[in-house]
């Protein structure tokens, strides 16, 4: 059990005191950093520097490394307002004391607020804590459980890698559906395609509450009994735990504390690994009030990490910005491991042996891969690659090679590392163009790129040494999500002509033995006058956890919006064909702006949820059962 640290414990290093000496004698400062005139400049009364989003933070730090530039120092980690901290580590250290994160903070403060008087412009702090990530699932894993004394089927969450769980905002035990939308948690029993009595399940922040001002549910896991509910609440994530009691209420049973805004998370061995950005304000920095320059994590907002468990790079030039990332036990909402990052998180890769975070470093992203056995982090290597990533599925692993696809400001590119990170072989392709979907199946990576057509390139993956694109088919638009349907190749996304986005398509591949592509069909539903409609779109378009993918069932399900209609269109995939086969509609007449949409299914019957609107439906033939809406 890794204890979090309370206290306020700061050492004396004489290492480090002799270093920033020596370095004050050795080498010449200009009068802008001379001692008394940072310390009057550090004296006065500053005001928080605000928020932004990352070319604020890229700028500034920019221009703090700048101003190093033109001091003749070059930057290290750790370094105080008056000389850099003089040390050789490298990316993986940890940063030793509260006094050189305290440290750094002051310096990177004095960089800012000197480039913002010389300049005469205002710099912000960096990216907004808010840093959900859109999340394109893998594939749909049945689970088992009785209920009225039948075993049922149901469906769950798509999950790119098999036996690691993902968050969503619908999940169900076979017998109850578990539905987050806004600030509530709605427990909703079903039977037979008939709804339950509803019931809102709010949280209990304890002594934290009376400063809460607001919380957003953010996302949500259903294991082994236990619902885990992630909130967003002032500048801070918070993991709740809710079991049923003896009388089948859902009750709290536990809760944990995390600094930052919910970046994602995954769940295996009914432990939840929970990665969140925060972001420390660079001004009115006091040591002895660890909260202004130490991330905290634990059964309280005053549950601080410890130094040791801070990494830094050697190269520190951004804000004082972490990434954590902590292993907490469901059962017990107790910390297990807990680290920190300093830079601000990207996407996250989680395989069966490590995680890897993508921290972003102005126009590269550096890759950390993180071991986990018995849940606690081990850092192991960092890489790097030009770009950046479109979403969770750019990422993969397999016979312990990693491979990441990126687009950066020319082209695009996809490369393969071994355990160490280091590069083993990278390709590009579509200069000009930009990745839209990728899936990683086999030995094969598949990739849509776009600029006025769709490319879908087919790329061997068979000799990480060697990455070969073995074709490349074009067609109009461009596709939003890829997913492996049987041996077949299902895509889903836009519909472009020269006269712009006219409406969502589903299309199905063959791939040959030599990685060649055979477009089977092309179902699309355009905008059409002569519809119900003047325009189509989908959710799903942005939000792939909204599409219904069944296999074993044959089934397929698009939320669809039009201005007159919401509803799920289901297909199945017959002789090379889409065949619709019906559709279950919203309760009642929506405005044609729905943003949430999920379907699940328990045995023949399937669960459709549009924002707070519910309806059911035999799934053999799509006969409408029952419907009901959320009652706030």
């Amino acid at each position: 059990m890794n204890t979090m640290q309370t206290n306020h414990e700061f050492e004396t290093d004489a290492k480090l005191d002799a270093a920033m000496a020596d370095a004050l004698q050795a080498i010449p400062v200009p009068p802008a950093v001379e001692p008394d005139a940072m310390t009057k400049r550090l004296q006065q009364n500053r005001k928080p520097i605000q928020q932004s989003n990352r070319w604020g933070f890229r700028v500034a730090a920019g221009l703090c490394a700048a101003l190093v530039a033109a001091v003749g120092v070059g930057m290290v980690a750790g370094k105080a307002p008056d000389s850099p901290l003089l040390a050789e580590h490298c990316y993986m250290e940890n940063a030793g004391s509260y006094r050189q994160l305290y440290q750094q903070a002051k310096y990177l403060d004095y960089c800012v607020q000197q480039e913002q008087n010389e300049m005469g412009l205002t710099f912000f702090d960096g990216i907004g804590e808010d840093a959900s990530n859109d999340m394109i699932k893998g594939e749909v894993v049945p689970s088992v459980d009785t209920t009225d004394g039948e075993n049922l089927d149901y469906s769950d969450t798509r999950y790119q890698v098999e036996g690691i769980a993902e968050a969503d905002l619908l999940k169900t035990d076979g017998k109850s559906l578990y539905y987050v939308f806004e600030q509530n948690l709605w427990y909703l029993p079903v039977s037979n395609g008939v709804f339950g009595e509803q019931t809102a399940v709010k949280p209990d922040f304890g002594e934290a509450a009376a400063e809460m001002l607001a919380y957003q549910i953010q996302a949500m896991y259903l294991e082994n009994g236990v619902v885990t509910v992630l909130y967003r609440a002032d500048a801070a994530t918070a993991v709740v735990t809710y079991a049923p009691n003896a009388e089948g209420d859902l009750v709290q049973t536990g809760l944990y504390w995390q600094e930052g805004g919910y970046c994602d998370s995954r769940v295996t061995d009914n432990v939840l690994y929970l990665i969140t950005l925060t972001r420390k304000p660079l001004s009115d920095v006091e040591e002895s009030d660890l909260s202004s320059y130490v991330p905290y994590c634990g059964e309280s907002t005053e549950s601080y990490l410890p130094a040791e468990d801070i990494l830094i790079p050697d190269d520190w030039q951004n804000a004082l910005s972490y990434t954590l990332v902590s292993t907490i036990d469901l059962q017990t909402a107790e910390s297990i491991s807990a680290k920190a990052f300093t830079g601000a998180s990207g996407e996250v890769y989680m395989s069966q042996d490590a995680l890897y975070l993508t921290l972003y470093d102005g126009d590269n992203i550096r890759i950390t891969r993180v071991t986990y056995e018995n849940h606690v982090l081990v850092p192991m290597a960092v890489g790097k690659a030009s770009g950046h990533t479109i979403n969770q599925y750019a990422m993969h692993e397999r016979n312990g090679v990693f491979y990441i696809a990126t687009t950066d400001a020319d082209t695009n590119w996809l490369r393969s590392f071994d355990g160490n990170l280091q590069q083993l072989d990278e390709i590009s392709y579509a200069p000009g163009e930009r990745i839209k979907a990728v899936n990683f199946t086999g030995d094969r990576a598949y990739v849509v790129t776009f600029l006025q057509t769709d490319p879908l390139y087919s790329i061997d993956c068979s000799d990480p040494a060697n990455l070969v694109i073995d074709d490349e088919f074009k067609i109009s638009g461009y596709s939003t999500f890829l997913y492996p349907w049987n041996d077949l190749l299902f895509s889903f996304g836009m519909e472009q002509t020269e006269f712009g986005e006219v409406g969502i398509k589903l299309m199905m591949y063959r791939t040959d033995e030599n990685g060649g592509l055979t477009m089977l069909d092309d179902y699309q539903m355009v905008n059409n006058a002569t519809y119900d409609y003047q325009f189509v779109t989908s959710p799903a378009l942005y939000d792939a956890d909204a599409i219904y993918l069944q296999a074993d069932q044959n089934r397929i399900g698009i939320p669809i919006v039009t201005p007159v209609r919401v509803y799920y269109a289901f297909f199945s995939y017959e002789n090379n064909a889409f065949v619709p086969i019906g559709t279950v509609e919203s309760p009642i007449q929506m405005d044609g702006y729905v943003q949430q949409a999920r379907c699940v299914s328990i045995g023949d019957y399937v669960y459709c949820v549009f924002e707070q609107e519910f309806a059911s439906a035999r799934l053999s033939d799509l006969s409408q059962i029952d419907k009901m809406i959320l009652m706030n």
